[in-house]
């Protein structure tokens, strides 16, 4: 390739890049939002699957086991 051409690829490159972290930028909030909610909700749906599989855990030798004994 020439120079010329070389040149030409380097500058399409920038402005691509460019292009792509300045939409990047404009999305992220709004993704990063929907993600938190999308979490938010998953969890809550699975909230009693979740503390049902935490209830038949096992702790041996745990330090928050004896927080959780009855005194």
């Amino acid at each position: 390739r020439s120079a010329h051409q070389w040149d030409s690829l380097r500058k399409e490159a920038l402005e691509w890049g460019q292009m792509f972290f300045d939409e990047y930028k404009t999305l992220s909030p709004t993704l990063t939002d929907d993600m938190t909610r999308n979490m938010l909700k998953i969890l809550e749906e699975r909230k009693p699957e979740i503390i049902h599989q935490a209830a038949l855990i096992t702790r041996t030798n745990d330090p928050i086991d004896t927080l959780l004994e009855d005194h």
